[in-house]
């Protein structure tokens, strides 16, 4: 939604709304800087409502919630994750800066709504990595508890080195008592999910990444990248910016591309593009 500039235009969202109804998609996740600072936020949001979005979430820092709430589950929000990196107000704030206040005071009003509620964890080691509190307060609320290793990328390699932990060293002191639900394997991204259930009930879920060598593509194969690279080629799926341009890759914006000129075609016609770049190194 690129924040308070409002770069998310009325136009390029009903391109995307139409070209999503065109293709069948009915999953729609809104996100980007922080949503809820978007001038047209809920202007945007209306527009949203003659279209059939089945799953339909916002994910936000939670600083703003709790006044945007009533609006968006008024316009068919089914689920809403908040980034909550630490319980502890004096962590919270060294790792994002603000107040944990207005997050739990968010929070607090989501639980007496119908409505799903996802809190997001970036673990970071020796800083957040202790996750019982945590723990305790998505049993409580009954919310789902995600997980996220801190991914390397080419400008923040000390503080990769310095705060990366992997999730297994983090739900170690309590996996044995947690019950395995699923594994879902992401074959194209190399990425895979899994979801516990803990011994009070509650959902934790974690992300895992392979390294790219052994990738199907070329693109990756070869990528100067693919032996740091935790992410990579279409990580979470189909991902636009405000100027409606799809990034394949995180590591690599070269190989953007303007999404538009498919919206109005058929869904394989993408396919068929991602796999030209993927297959020849990104060399059309």
């Amino acid at each position: 939604m690129a924040g308070e500039k409002g770069d998310m235009r009325k136009k390029n969202w009903i391109m995307l709304l139409d070209g999503m109804k065109r293709w069948r998609m009915s999953s729609l996740k809104i996100a980007g800087m922080e949503p809820t600072i978007h001038p047209h936020l809920l202007d945007l949001l209306d527009l949203t409502q003659s279209y059939k979005i089945d799953d339909f979430s916002i994910t936000t820092n939670g600083s703003r919630l709790e006044r945007f709430l009533p609006y968006l589950i008024e316009r068919g929000m089914t689920q809403i994750t908040v980034s909550l990196h630490s319980m502890d107000p004096i962590i919270f704030k060294n790792i994002t800066g603000g107040s944990i206040r207005p997050i739990w005071e968010a929070l607090d009003v989501c639980s007496e709504h119908d409505i799903k509620v996802k809190l997001n964890v970036v673990a970071l080691k020796n800083l957040n990595d202790d996750i019982s509190a945590l723990l305790d307060y998505a049993s409580l609320k009954e919310f789902e508890l995600k997980l996220y290793q801190l991914l390397w990328q080419p400008h923040n390699t000390r503080e990769y080195q310095k705060y990366h932990i992997d999730w297994r060293e983090i739900i170690q002191p309590y996996v044995c008592d947690w019950k395995g639900l699923e594994l879902i394997e992401y074959v194209d991204s190399q990425r895979y999910r899994y979801s516990f259930e803990t011994e009070t009930g509650s959902i934790v879920t974690v992300n895992g990444f392979d390294r790219k060598d052994s990738s199907k593509y070329h693109l990756c194969r070869t990528c100067q990248y693919r032996n740091r690279c935790e992410e990579g080629l279409m990580g979470f799926g189909f991902e636009t910016e405000y100027n409606l341009k799809l990034n394949p890759c995180y590591l690599r914006p070269e190989f953007n591309f303007d999404l538009k000129p498919f919206l109005r075609e058929e869904f394989e016609k993408v396919i068929g593009y991602l796999n030209a770049i993927t297959s020849k190194g990104g060399n059309l």
